[in-house]
Formats: structure tokens, C-alpha cells, sequence
């Protein structure tokens, strides 16, 4: 099962769905600057956070976990999903009710590459043959996460997501294989997307081409390496979560 926050009350509700395998602190500085009259719903996916263990690599129980989470929304909502949080959005967007006019996408994506995959294939099963072990790969992780917005209280939060245990760093690395097999995805008319330019972890042209999809989507590209743009660049993701008339 999930794990659910809600914070303040108000006429309009956003949703917060963090990438993998974080958890929903990465939104805290975000949630923090929510303005008044703002209901902040900001969620654990299965097998991430607090949230109870998902045994099985299966993205069903996160989708589903999505949807119910909007039950604790209000009003008109906004979809805020980064990274695979943002792909599962798009994946569900048929079943989303219709309470949900806006989504934003941070560092997202509506598949991976072959390179990208077999890369991720690599590490997990590295770690499933005790050839390495995720301790080692600290430097790497948040060097491809952040980039050149290291510093150390986002290091400290983007590797919370990794000091689980090992089988739940497998399983959200065999999340991201099955990608490749489920059916394509595409996310909701007039999508924001926003991405670093130097993103190391999903580069850029994800969002760029999705934005290029889409006539009435808008892209807000950084000038930054950071995966993790709530932790690197609260302030600027604020502004476009709560104040969508100057998303762009």
C-alpha cells in the first residue's frame, strides 16, 4: 500500500508522485511554498518511502496507488509526477478523473531508450550478483541525480531514497525494464514539461520531443544537470506547480 500526506486545505488540490526509488521528501521544498488555499497531497509509492513493499516488479500496484491517492484531493486538480512518477501519470491519464486539468511532468518520459534500458539491465543484475553493491555507487548516483546542483542537503535527501534495502533497489530497477514491454504512453493535452538541460539521469530531449507532440504543451527547459529539479530548483518548480498562468 501507499503512504499518503496531506497538507493545508483549499478549492484546488495538487498531487505530488515522485520518480524512483525516492520518496515524497524529494517534494518537500516544493510543498513547502504552496501558497494559502492550496491542498498538498504528496504520496509514497509502493515500495518506496513509508509505504509498505510491493514483492513483485509489477507497475500495476503503483498505477493503481496513483489513482487512489487522488481521493484525497479536492476541487480542481493539478498532476505533478516526476520521472517514472510522471510516466505512470501519462500511463493512467485514460482513468484519471476529470477533476484533473493540469499535469506537470518533471525529468519525464514516455519510454526509454535501448541504451538507456540496457544500462539500467546491467546495473540490476550487477547488484542481484553481489558484483557491486549500492553503498559503492553513492558518488555515481548523485552525480547523475543532481549533477552540478549537488549539494548536501539534496544529497542527503535523493540518497534517503537508496539506503533500503538492496531487493528494493532491484525491484525499482526491474520496474523501469518493463517499460520497455508496456504498451506506449502519452500524456494529457497541454502538459507542462520541465527538464534540465544537462539532465544525466533522462536527458532532455525526452521532454522536448513530447513537447513538440503537442502544440498546446508548454516546455520550461533549466539550465541545469539535475534529475531531481524539486530538490536542485524548488523555487522555480513552485512557481510553475501553483501558479500555472506563468508556467512558461
Amino acid at each position: 500500500m501507499a503512504a499518503v500526506e496531506v497538507q493545508g486545505e483549499g478549492r484546488r488540490s495538487i498531487l505530488l508522485v515522485h520518480g524512483t526509488p525516492l520518496d515524497r521528501s524529494t517534494f518537500a521544498e516544493v510543498a513547502r511554498r504552496a501558497p494559502d488555499g492550496v491542498r498538498v497531497v504528496l504520496l509514497d509509492l509502493p515500495d518506496h518511502g513509508q509505504a509498505a513493499d510491493q514483492l513483485e516488479a509489477r507497475l500495476e500496484p503503483l498505477e493503481d496507488a496513483l489513482l487512489d491517492a487522488l481521493q484525497h484531493t479536492r476541487g480542481e486538480t493539478t498532476l505533478v509526477g516526476h520521472s517514472i512518477g510522471a510516466w505512470l501519470g501519462a500511463r493512467v491519464s485514460q482513468r484519471l478523473p476529470a477533476s484533473v486539468t493540469r499535469f506537470v511532468s518533471l525529468a519525464g518520459f514516455a519510454g526509454l531508450s535501448p541504451s538507456e534500458l540496457e544500462f539500467r539491465r546491467q546495473l540490476c543484475e550487477q547488484l542481484e550478483r553481489g558484483e557491486v553493491e549500492v553503498p559503492s555507487l553513492r558518488e555515481t548516483v548523485l552525480d547523475m541525480m543532481l549533477g552540478d546542483a549537488r549539494t548536501p542537503e539534496a544529497d542527503k535527501v535523493t540518497w534517503r531514497g537508496f539506503e533500503v534495502p538492496k531487493s528494493r533497489i532491484i525491484r525499482a530497477l526491474r520496474r523501469m525494464l518493463r517499460i520497455a514491454d508496456a504498451p506506449a504512453v502519452r500524456f494529457m493535452r497541454a502538459t507542462t514539461f520541465v527538464h534540465g538541460l544537462r539532465d544525466g539521469t533522462v536527458p532532455h530531449v525526452h521532454s522536448a520531443q513530447l513537447a513538440r507532440e503537442d502544440a498546446d504543451s508548454t516546455l520550461v527547459s533549466l539550465d541545469t544537470g539535475s534529475h531531481v529539479l524539486s530538490l536542485s530548483h524548488p523555487a522555480e518548480v513552485a512557481h510553475i506547480v501553483f501558479d500555472p498562468g506563468k508556467a512558461g
